[in-house]
């Protein structure tokens, strides 16, 4: 296959479906790197049609959406430790993200929901420009070559006390919102334009929006982290 062109050469072996709202799923937030690595492992695992499996005595059905699978593999397969398999496993369960039945060797692993999100009948092509509660998708980018930018920049934007390099702004508010809920960063940009405000800061020391979002230096004024009292601010 080159630049994108099928050549006949098909993919063996299947594929499975990821959802952008995975990204904002609690499933996805409460994860670190490597549990987030497992649970696509887990997705990749998992049976696409109903299938059998022998267990040494008798054979026992594993529906689609599951798996058979121990602690000592699934930790071989993921490159990581038994207790840490465990500790994932705790986690999904409680969350609802898949169910475990144990077997006289192994476990079955169930993922909850998986016909919702591997069924292609589910999805639908977008029509509209994303909403308040979703990220532009692609490059955002019009077909004119203009910025989309999404509704929760646009509301930052016009909160912040210095307008400069707006396309640059937004690609720091992407990495920005990955780790804290938009509204947060609206709320730091609010804090930071009132203290500009209540200092008299000349506008050459207010900081660029990009500068501001860059390397986390907008956490300084989160509202978990900044608090006002008798007219001044400080940190928490």
């Amino acid at each position: 296959m080159e630049n994108g062109e099928f050549n006949g050469d098909y993919i063996n072996e299947g594929y499975i479906i990821l959802a952008r709202r995975l990204l904002e799923s609690r499933s996805w937030k409460i994860c670190n790197a490597e549990q987030r690595s497992m649970m696509i492992y887990t997705l990749l695992r998992a049976n696409y049609k109903d299938n059998t499996w022998w267990d040494g005595s008798k054979a026992i059905s594993i529906p689609r959406g599951s798996f058979v699978a121990g602690r000592n593999n699934f930790a071989e397969e993921t490159k990581t430790s038994e207790q840490r398999v465990r500790t994932f496993w705790d986690k999904m369960k409680n969350i609802g993200f898949l169910t475990i039945k144990p077997t006289s060797k192994n476990s079955i692993i169930t993922i909850c929901n998986y016909e919702r999100y591997q069924n292609k009948k589910n999805y639908k092509q977008p029509t509209h420009q994303p909403d308040s509660n979703q990220r532009a998708t692609t490059n955002n980018k019009s077909n004119k070559g203009k910025y989309i930018y999404t509704p929760q920049f646009t509301s930052f934007w016009e909160v912040y006390p210095k307008k400069k390099e707006k396309e640059v702004a937004f690609t720091c508010w992407q990495t920005a919102i990955k780790s804290n809920p938009p509204e947060h960063v609206i709320e730091a940009a609010k804090n930071y334009a009132e203290e500009c405000r209540v200092k008299n800061t000349e506008r050459d020391y207010i900081k660029n929006p990009a500068t501001f979002l860059n390397k986390g230096r907008y956490r300084d004024y989160l509202p978990c982290n900044y608090k006002k009292q008798n007219g001044r601010f400080r940190l928490v």
